[in-house]
């Protein structure tokens, strides 16, 4: 039949009948209908004939002008007498290709092309759009999504969004589909949905281009659903999101699909705020998707899992393993056979060494009726270990099995390549397959099964569908109730593989458990089939995760808990819980240990629908780390049988008013728990806030008329589902008044009173109604007028309506109503209507006392649109009040706008709020603007400005005068007359001065540029305050007008220009002035000129350009702009926040008032409306002042004043140390960290103690420079604090002064500054009377200055206006004129301050500066030294709490070098027992940190005494003094006149030397020497040889240098001496020295040689001096050739003892210069490096020999490396070989050699005293790595064996590092110390003999500094092998096998070593090549790191 409409002759529509016959091309169409038939249906016939195979046809087409009205339809079509048959008979399983031919159904959309025409994959998914959607389609389910995709071209139909051409042309004629928002709702969605997918190969990816391009574009996602084992998963999996605006372009996506059984692609759009949100898709495509092709239901090619076949635990010992790729034991096939790829998957089982074994694969239970059904598959067996593989049979309701088909082992072992089976099955009923494999016990042997598929005539049926488990017993059961915990199954094997697992001791091997794939190649292997264990990586430079996963479980109880085993050895385990949305949430983790105990744990696993156990194992790069985990079980999870969904509550229908809430109720219970969602009228909820879903139903709040309709709730679980329905009736054509006025308002015009809701009587008797009449009770409610005074006669109050419309256009409907008039002064009540053109009519009226009683009225209304006004007049007394109740509409009336919009008054027109108060009329009568601010204060009394709440009065409507004489108008000025109304001020009492009130307008959405506030206002009155506008909108809020005081009288008019805003209001405020002449008034307000555009483009007009300004100017930086809808502006500075000070004034501007150095940055604007975004940036520079100091970092340019002081200011952080006074915090940083300067008040303070800090000189050319700083004067005992000026004549000019208690805060002062000429400034505080008087200064900075320091910062400044040279400064040299440049230098009577003696910070406590105290509580000394008096000063501690026994005060002093007389003297007292030590220490850059002096007892009588200390000549000189307090309270320590004596330094001769101020540079030469020089005085040790004076002085007391010859000095020995390198230009160079060398005459071979060596490093003897046998010193001399060159002093051993050889006064007589100056260090070769890389753990020369003196020792050279005795302690260090002299203690041989020639260090006890010290100092180092390590050997054997300690130095800190006591026994120890990060620091070591016996004995040998390079730790290729193999790797070509970490002993005997370098112990790691079989001679092994960069040359060590 065939129907048909609007087809005519005029537009040609036709249909067209006919056939397509296999072999033709085109159809053959017989039958041609055209014309309309009207609508109804006809029938027609063909005639077809006898025909092969053929298709019929029907060809349906309209004509070019009926497509809109005409439509063609077919139906019931049948063949008659001729009976055909289908090619494709299985209409289920068969498609028909587009040529006659038949393919399997899955076979469609498989990625493989099966139809010869390839049509099976012509709709897809891969699609252009060109012509077509290629079999992509919307979501036909309205619960899943809200509207369609659509197929366009060109650009979508709204503005600034979506594409305007295609992808795959370019152009706007091609295709694609896109997503149009214009009518959409926010948040709504969209879904296109691909075809049906049948499987898809592990690489298969999809590629697709999408456009985002709109200011509203929501979101785009692209979800898959596919079918995993058992289950096709209906909820999306996201596999990729894109959110936003990306601009006008199309952009590729592309994501991996990998291997799905069957799958579907869903794109999902998401609907942004506005129409501006389309996204685009074009050109989709699938990329290598075709997988296997195995497409039956039984069919399984283990791309997927298991396919629904199981392990049988029952029946065998071990499990078939899923795996990709080739295993570790290289015997699993390298590909599977389905993908013939790595990435595909396959089964295999694997042998072992443990035991035979077989896994048993047991399949679904299937029937089939085919005789010749069989089973194909694929095997592969390589290994000599395999049994071989069997195919059972096991048929239902046997026990037994029987063997189908098999294969042996053994007879396939070397295939090593896939087999194909064919298995005969046959006809059977119920049965399942079992497919057995069994192997040997060895590792050697695997087999692997792939690819199972069923021919297709079996046509097998399984027992269970795919959503459904099948048990064992056999049973189904709904796939969900698969692991949850509860024995569905009557077997219980729905359990069986789940998460619970002991991992093989019940049989059920890994239960499911599966390895997950990782980067790091690492995986859980189940070890002796009873646990999981993961191991460290062979490859032991590699770190990793393994995990492990079980299967999912499905719904568990919130109480559920999982328990299980760990064991880690060296590993970390990660425990995780994966929900079924893929979100992880960690239960665990357990870091590595080092036992092998089992652990038992447990984890809150809670209720959920879906989830699975993550185990991730990470054991340690070793070998042997290892993680494992057992016995995994769960407990109260189970949840119970399945129940069906039951509503415990159900929704009720609603009948309401409009704008109440309502609450539909609806919960449910079941097993598994149901979810509940809820919709309206069968849609989705509204994406609307008042729409809230909760735990107890739906609540709908604010309701109106738009929200009726059903409701309807549904709970559904898998199980079953249940609804309800309720309807919402929001009625407004009634009222009770019982919830409010429904929307019945008092009128907004010029009524007097106002309508009430009332309950209850009235408050009048004998008026109004006692009960309401809805309820008749005092509890119900009705709306009334109360007419008591002040309302008068003839006043009306108004209440209004809604508009309403009628539900039928035109029809009447009635209003009936009850009213209620009691009362003897009853005036009238009136019902009008006014209509849609603002017409009133009055309906109804009464006049008059009704009685008390309810009345009802009625009145028909017609009308389109309407509102009602009940009007009540009031009577002639109180006795008059009205009521109203119980209105009612019939037929009901409808709202005539919606909640929220905004209802015209004359007409009932409905606008959006955002058309309110938007400076365009909307409604016909402007109503929707005249409550919008402009105002004459008339007709609209206020027209919507609004008091503002929290303000100290109101402002008040007025006509005339106001109620005060001789202020305020007397007319408005609107009208020029007394009767026209204004606003104004009463400033009359109880007001006071400053009081405010503010009047608010309504707020406005936006302005116009050009937008204008035009007031008039009116200020007489001596007292009148101020009036001001403010602007509040986005972005800040501004003063735009403000005027102060009296106004010329009459009105004044101000045009106020506000420009573009948004979101604005306005704010006007009357401030009071002093008195009640102070009313100000204002009158017709207008805004003109606001109506903004539609839109406008964001520019910024003034953007903001680069400033430099001075600090203390303003910062101004513009940024103007426009643009509508009006933009915001923000500003950022450096990316981050404006400092809390910036303004940013409503035209965008930045201004910073008072701008500092910390407002220097990047400042960047940012002007943003909802539709564009411009943004400028400008840098601003504010450039401070060279006095400005915060003192974070030191003093700046300010020190302490030296005259006319007490004491001294002092830098300092958080609080002060007393109460009650001085800051907490600083001012710059607000933080205790901060620093601040302050003056410490408290004792030894008196009052009228002063301390001065003084600036540098300035000179200042800028009028308006200001000097401005923060101060805190906090403290009852608070005295005074001046600034003052002193200039270059010395004029003192005092520039500001504040005395006393300020307050706890800090306060700013500025002062303006002297005009031109260098000045100094001072800070002058004064002590009071207590310790509660600190003072505090922070943040000076001159501003709006041009300053200039006097000085350069490399110079000095002296204290009148001259510069020096800062290395001039303390050299003991007076270079200031007037010496100030000495006057901090340590020379000191304390009189006027410290001297340049200071407080060491790193102290536990100070020294203070005093005076002296007759005062018996005074803890200090009576008198100073100077002046033997009370007023003199001197340093001092007192011993006192907090002090604890051992804490330190420091005081030192600098200077830069000393002469070769220095000394040091000071006067000191100790008084008290126990008040401590009193130390002196010297640091110095020639010689390490030294103790030169200790006191340890009282003064004698309590008086001064005196101490004089040799100094010497030294460089970069630091001298502390030191006080360690004793154990007891009580006493002092004081310092006074210390001076320094000789100490200014003479001019130093390259190369002479006279030994008496140290070696000049002459050094010991440490290669092929045997001993050593020595510097000596008075006679040598060796009786009949060498000097007994020195040959300078003559005398005993006089330095020169020694060879010693006694034992163990043999023949031939040699020790040499080496000057510096010199260069001398002259042709020769006569040198010229003293020896001394008295010997026997029968010692020819003593003797003294003297050779040059060159910088070639060659040498050349130039004397040779042997003679002598008296014991005189003799004149030598040499003479040396020009050049590079050094001296060796050559000293050569005799025959005896008698052989020392000594010289002395060394001399040159050319012109000789060093070659390496002072700050360098000389090489042994002719280099020079600077002085600082010498023991920097670097060799910076050629030759290393910057670093042979530094510590690093062996002992085998006697000059031990740099080590040096400290000349202080009580015994020495002694260089030894074999065993010590003493017995039982000592070592017998060294560490070096292990035999008794080796050489060691040790301290020989015998006869030393108990207590005693012997210490060496190490060089002195300047920086250290944070890796660096100080290793050694030492030996402690002895029964008084004391202590060995190690200590780092760094300045006057010394830390321990390493205490060892005791008896160690025989044996060299390893001591291996982290130093970590360390800057000039020395070692100490230190032997402390506590017993005094001689068996104490202590050694030490192998010194040695490891990693210790600064930047070792960055090093890339730095590897001690503790950690693994660092940044190394293994070779991997042309390599035989790889380098291993091993510690102790290699594998071999013989061979390897037995300890490690770095520990010397078998817990140390290192790498070997293991050389056992299987290695063959000339294998390689390489290892290399990584690429590296160097700056210069490098070792590799």
């Amino acid at each position: 039949e065939y129907g048909s409409s609007g087809i005519n002759a005029e537009y040609g529509g036709d249909l067209e009948i006919g056939t397509l016959d296999s072999q033709s091309k085109d159809p053959d169409l017989p039958l041609k209908i055209s014309g309309s038939n009207g609508g109804s249906w006809e029938e027609a016939e063909l005639n077809i004939g006898e025909r092969g195979l053929f298709r019929p046809v029907f060809v349906a087409s309209t004509g070019s002008g009926g497509t809109t009205y005409s439509s063609i339809a077919v139906d019931d079509i049948s063949f008659l007498t001729c009976p055909v048959e289908l090619l494709c008979s299985d209409r289920e399983a068969d498609w028909n290709c587009g040529v006659p031919q038949c393919i399997n159904r899955k076979r469609v959309c498989d990625f493989r092309q099966d139809c010869t025409d390839q049509s099976d994959e012509a709709n897809c998914g891969d699609c252009d759009f060109q012509h077509s959607i290629c079999g992509w389609s919307n979501e036909a389910d309205s619960d899943k999504d809200d509207f369609d995709w659509t197929r366009h071209a060109g650009s979508t139909y709204s503005t600034g969004t979506g594409p305007s051409v295609d992808h795959t042309y370019g152009n706007s004629s091609g295709g694609y589909v896109y997503m149009e928002t214009s009518y959409a709702s926010t948040g709504s969605k969209t879904i296109l949905n691909s075809p049906y997918f049948h499987g898809s190969g592990p690489e298969c990816t999809f590629r697709f281009w999408y456009h985002m391009y709109g200011a509203s574009v929501d979101k785009l996602e692209l979800a898959i659903t596919h079918n995993t084992d058992r289950l096709w998963r209906s909820s999306y999996d996201t596999l990729w999101s894109m959110q936003g605006d990306h601009n006008d372009t199309w952009l590729q996506g592309e994501v991996k699909i990998g291997a799905k059984r069957a799958f579907r692609l869903h794109f999902v759009g998401y609907v942004g705020v506005s129409y501006d949100g389309d996204i685009a898709l074009d050109d989709l495509e699938f990329i290598n998707c075709a997988g296997s092709g195995l497409i039956g239901d039984l069919d399984c090619d283990f791309e997927f899992g298991n396919c629904g076949h199981s392990q049988a635990f029952y029946t065998d010992n071990l499990d078939w393993k899923l795996l990709q790729g080739q295993d570790s034991s290289y015997t699993a096939p390298d590909n599977d056979h389905s993908t013939e790829s790595s990435l595909g998957h396959y089964l295999y089982l694997e042998s072992n060494s443990k035991r035979s074994a077989k896994a048993v694969l047991e399949g679904p239970w299937i029937s089939t009726d085919a005789p010749d059904c069989t089973l194909i598959f694929y095997y592969h067996m390589n290994g000599k270990n395999i049994k071989g593989i069997n195919v059972n049979v096991r048929e239902v309701g046997t026990n037994t099995t029987s063997t189908i088909w098999s294969v042996d082992g053994s007879a396939n072992a070397t295939l090593n390549n896939w087999q194909k089976a064919l298995v005969n099955v046959g006809q059977r009923s119920l049965f399942r397959i079992e497919i057995e494999g069994s192997v040997k016990r060895n590792y050697d042997g695997d087999v692997a099964i792939d690819d199972l598929e069923w021919n297709p005539r079996c046509k097998a049926t399984k027992l269970c569908s795919d959503e459904q488990f099948s048990c064992r017993d056999p049973k189904c059961i709904p796939s969900f109730l698969n692991c949850n915990f509860y024995n569905d199954c009557d077997s219980g094997s729905d359990e069986h593989y789940c998460a619970p697992c002991d991992f093989g001791n019940t049989g059920h091997g890994v239960c499911g458990w599966v390895n997950v794939p990782t980067d790091s190649g690492l995986y859980w292997s189940h070890e002796d089939a009873f646990f999981m264990k993961v191991n460290g990586a062979p490859w032991t430079y590699y770190y990793g995760d393994a995990i492990l996963e079980s299967p999912y479980m499905h719904y568990s109880n919130a109480s559920c808990q999982m328990q299980h085993k760990y064991q880690n050895y060296q590993g970390t385990l990660t425990v995780n819980l994966v929900l079924g949305n893929g979100t992880v949430i960690l239960l665990n983790k357990y870091y590595s240990a080092y036992d092998t105990d089992w652990h038992i744990v447990t984890h809150d696993i809670g209720a959920h629908d879906l989830f699975k156990i993550q185990f991730v194992g990470a054991p340690t790069y070793l070998y042997w780390g290892m993680t494992a985990v057992d016995d995994v079980s769960f407990t109260n999870c189970d949840i119970g049988p399945e129940a069906p969904v039951t509503l415990t509550s159900y929704p009720t229908d609603a009948n309401v008013p409009p704008y109440v809430d309502v609450m539909f109720n609806c919960t449910a219970t079941g097993n598994p728990p149901p979810s509940i969602e809820w919709r309206q009228n069968n849609r989705m909820l509204p994406n609307d806030p008042r729409f809230k879903v909760t735990d107890q139903g739906l609540l709908i709040q604010n309701v109106d008329v738009t929200d009726n309709g059903v409701y309807t709730c549904r709970a559904r679980s898998q199980v079953s589902q249940e609804s309800a329905s309720a309807s919402l009736n929001v009625d407004a054509s009634s009222c009770d008044f019982e919830a409010g006025t429904c929307n019945w308002l008092d009128w907004t015009g010029n009524d007097d009173f106002n309508w009430t809701i009332g309950s209850g009587p009235t408050a009048s008797g004998n008026t109004g109604p006692p009960n309401d009449h809805t309820y008749g009770t005092g509890a119900g409610h009705y709306i009334y007028t109360e007419t008591s005074p002040p309302v008068q006669k003839g006043h009306q109050a108004i209440i209004e309506s809604m508009w309403y419309n009628p539900i039928s256009r035109g029809m009447f409907t009635k209003f009936n109503f009850w009213y209620h008039m009691y009362g003897a002064t009853t005036g009238s009540l009136e019902l009008a209507m006014v209509d849609q053109n603002t017409n009133k009519t009055s309906l109804w009226k009464v006049s008059g006392n009704q009685g008390d009683q309810w009345l009802q009225g009625e009145v028909n209304i017609q009308a389109s649109a309407f509102k009602l006004q009940f009007i009540s007049t009031a009577g002639n007394g109180r006795l008059g009040d009205m009521a109203l109740d119980d209105f009612q509409f019939s037929p009901k009336v409808m709202p005539s706008c919606r909640h929220g919009e905004f209802t015209c008054e004359n007409n009932g027109k409905c606008i959006t709020p955002s058309s309110v108060c938007d400076f365009n009329n909307d409604c016909p009568l402007k109503s929707d603007e005249v409550r919008c601010g402009t105002c004459d204060f008339e007709r609209w009394v206020t027209c919507g400005w609004n008091q503002v709440d929290g303000d100290d009065f109101d402002w008040i409507r007025q006509r005339g005068d106001t109620a005060s004489y001789g202020t305020g108008p007397g007319v408005d000025a609107t009208t020029g007359t007394d009767s026209g109304h204004y606003m104004y001020v009463e400033a009359s009492y109880p007001r006071v001065k400053g009081d405010v009130t503010k009047l608010r307008s309504p707020t406005f959405p936006m302005s116009g540029y050009g937008c204008q506030l035009q007031i008039a206002y009116h200020m007489r009155g001596y007292h009148i305050g101020t009036l001001a506008v403010e602007v509040q909108a986005e972005g800040g809020s501004e003063v735009m007008f403000s005027r102060t005081g009296e106004q010329p009288d009459g009105w004044q008019r101000a045009n106020i220009t506000l420009g573009g805003l948004s979101n604005f209001n306005i704010t006007i405020w009357g401030v009071v002035g002093d008195g009640y002449a102070g009313d100000i008034a204002i009158d017709d307000l207008a805004l003109v000129n606001c109506a903004p555009p539609y839109w406008e483009y964001v520019q910024i007009t003034q953007p903001p350009v680069d400033t430099t300004l001075r600090e203390g100017e303003k910062l101004v930086l513009p940024c103007s702009f426009r643009g509508i809808p009006p933009p915001v502006v923000s500003w950022t500075k450096d990316g981050g926040d404006l400092p809390e000070y910036a303004q940013v004034k409503l035209n965008g501007t930045l201004m910073i008032e008072d701008a500092s150095t910390y407002d220097s940055g990047l400042y960047e604007c940012t002007v943003k409306n909802e539709w564009y975004t411009q943004t400028a940036s400008a840098t601003a520079t504010i450039s401070g002042s060279v006095g400005n100091c915060d003192f974070e970092s030191g003093l700046c340019n300010f020190r302490d004043g030296l005259d006319e002081v007490d004491f001294f200011w002092e830098r300092h952080a958080g609080s002060t140390g007393s109460w009650g006074t001085g800051p907490e915090t600083d001012h710059t940083l607000g933080t205790d960290q901060g620093y601040y300067m302050f003056i410490e008040t408290s004792s030894p303070r008196t009052s009228g103690d002063v301390a001065v800090l003084e600036s540098t000189w300035l000179n200042n050319v800028a009028e308006t420079c200001t000097l401005r700083f923060w101060y805190h004067m906090f403290g009852q005992d608070i005295d005074t604090l001046e600034v003052y000026s002193k200039s270059e004549m010395g004029v003192k000019t005092d520039l500001w002064s504040l005395k006393g208690e300020q307050a706890n805060e800090w306060r700013m002062a500025e002062v303006k500054v002297p005009g031109s000429g260098y000045h100094r400034y001072y800070f002058r505080g004064t002590a009071g009377d207590s310790y509660s008087g600190d003072i505090a200064v922070d943040d000076v900075s001159f501003r709006r200055c041009e300053l200039t320091k006097l000085c350069s910062d490399d110079e000095f400044t002296c204290d009148v206006p001259q510069c020096i040279k800062a290395a001039r400064v303390c050299d003991f040299q007076n270079t200031c004129t007037d010496g100030s440049d000495e006057k901090v230098c340590g020379t000191c009577d304390f009189e006027k301050g410290g001297c340049g003696w200071v407080n060491d910070e790193s102290a536990d406590f100070f020294w203070s500066y005093a005076k002296g105290s007759t005062y018996y509580w005074d803890n200090k000394p009576s008198s100073d030294h100077t002046f033997g008096n009370s007023s003199g000063h001197f340093l001092y501690i007192e011993r006192a709490w907090p002090q604890t026994s051992g804490q330190k005060a420091r005081v030192m002093t600098q200077f830069k070098a000393s002469g070769y007389s220095c000394a040091m003297s000071f006067w000191y007292i100790t008084e008290g027992a126990d008040v401590g030590n009193l130390t002196v220490w010297i640091n110095s850059t020639t010689y390490n940190m030294r103790k030169v002096y200790e006191n340890t007892s009282p003064s004698k009588d309590n008086t001064w005494q005196k101490q004089a200390i040799p100094i010497g000549a030294q460089d970069e000189v630091t001298v502390f003094i030191e006080v360690t307090v004793g154990s007891g309270y009580g006493g002092h320590v004081a310092i006074d006149d210390v001076m320094f004596h000789n100490c200014a330094e003479v001019e130093r001769i390259p190369g002479t030397c006279t030994f008496e101020h140290g070696a000049c540079g002459y050094k010991e030469y440490i290669f092929n020497d045997e001993y050593n020089w020595i510097l000596q005085q008075g006679p040598t040790p060796s009786y009949n040889t060498g000097p007994a004076n020195d040959h300078t002085y003559g005398n005993a007391t006089g330095h020169y240098y020694y060879a010693e010859a006694s034992a163990p000095r043999t023949q031939g020995d040699k020790a040499t001496l080496n000057s510096p390198w010199f260069r001398s230009e002259d042709s020769q160079c006569i040198f010229t020295f003293f020896y001394h060398m008295k010997k026997p005459d029968t010692d020819p071979d003593t003797k003294l040689v003297i050779k040059q060596q060159y910088d070639s490093m060659a040498t050349v003897t130039v004397g040779t001096f042997g003679n002598s046998t008296t014991d005189e010193w003799e004149h030598g001399a040499a003479t040396f050739t020009n050049g590079i060159f050094k001296v060796l002093f050559e000293a050569n051993r005799g025959v005896t003892y008698f052989g020392d050889i000594s010289i002395d006064d060394i001399s040159f007589a050319c012109d000789l210069t060093p070659l390496c100056t002072e700050q360098q260090y000389a090489c042994n070769i002719a280099q020079c490096i600077p002085k600082y890389r010498q023991c920097d753990f670097y060799p910076d020369c050629g030759d290393a020999s910057d670093e042979w003196m530094c510590g690093a020792c062996d002992f085998e050279s006697y000059h031990v490396c740099g080590w040096v005795q400290d000349r202080t302690d009580d015994f020495d260090w002694t260089r030894q070989q074999g065993s010590t002299p003493s017995g039982y203690t000592g070592p017998t041989s060294d560490h070096t050699f292990g035999n008794s020639s080796g050489h060691y260090f040790y301290t020989e006890v015998s006869g030393v005293k108990s207590g005693a010290i012997a210490r060496i100092f190490s060089p002195k180092y300047a920086q250290t790595s944070r890796v660096c390590k100080l290793q050694f050997y030492y030996w402690m054997e002895g029964d008084d064996i004391g202590h060995l300690n190690v200590y780092t130095m760094v300045g006057s800190q010394q830390s321990q590092i390493m205490k060892e006591s005791g008896n160690h026994g025989a044996g060299w120890q390893f001591a291996n110390l982290t130093l970590g990060s360390l800057k000039d620091f020395s070692i100490t070591i230190e032997v402390n003999h506590t017993t005094g016996s001689f068996q104490g004995d202590i050694a030490i040998d192998d010194i040695k500094f490891v990693d210790c390079t600064p930047g070792a730790e960055n090093s890339p290729a730095s590897c001690d092998f503790e950690g693994g193999i660092c940044a190394l790797k293994h070779v991997t070509t042309n390599v035989d096998f790889n380098w291993e970490r091993n510690k102790g002993g290699t594998g071999s005997w013989n061979t390897g070593p037995t300890a490690d370098h770095t520990t010397n112990s078998p817990d140390g790691y290192y790498i070997y090549t293991e050389a056992s079989y299987p290695r063959r001679q000339g294998d390689i092994a390489a290892i290399q790191t990584t690429w590296m960069n160097s700056p210069g040359p490098r070792t590799l060590r």
